[in-house]
């Protein structure tokens, strides 16, 4: 699915509950045990979306949390790539960021780290 033309909360509220739905039932041993990414494709698509995080971060965009929930998205269907552990970190930060989530925040730093 492509991303936004432009971002509204309301495009980062869909995402972010797409995104929570899809890990809903995910424990920390299912994630990490994630098969590597094999589709060079989306190695690709996992790299270009992790620079442009990195872009519109600096804008103050809320393309940052679309593009995370999008990579965590690809994570679960795809498996691991060299970005996941990135993209499981700053979904951490989303979590205290957006949601005041400490909990969350927690779990998916140290799984970021720990991948």
């Amino acid at each position: 699915e492509p991303l936004p033309k432009k971002p509204t909360r309301s495009a980062v509220l869909t995402s972010l509950i797409k995104t929570k739905k899809a890990l809903r039932t995910k424990s920390d041993e299912y994630l990490t045990s994630l098969p590597e990414m094999t589709d060079k494709r989306v190695m690709k698509i996992m790299e270009i979306l992790k620079i442009l995080v990195s872009a519109v971060y600096s804008l103050g965009s809320d393309y940052v949390p679309i593009v995370i929930f999008k990579m965590i998205r690809l994570t679960l269907k795809c498996g691991l790539a060299d970005s996941s552990s990135y993209a499981i970190s700053v979904y951490g930060l989303l979590m205290y960021a957006v949601l005041k989530d400490v909990k969350g925040a927690c779990r998916f730093g140290q799984l970021g780290v720990s991948i």
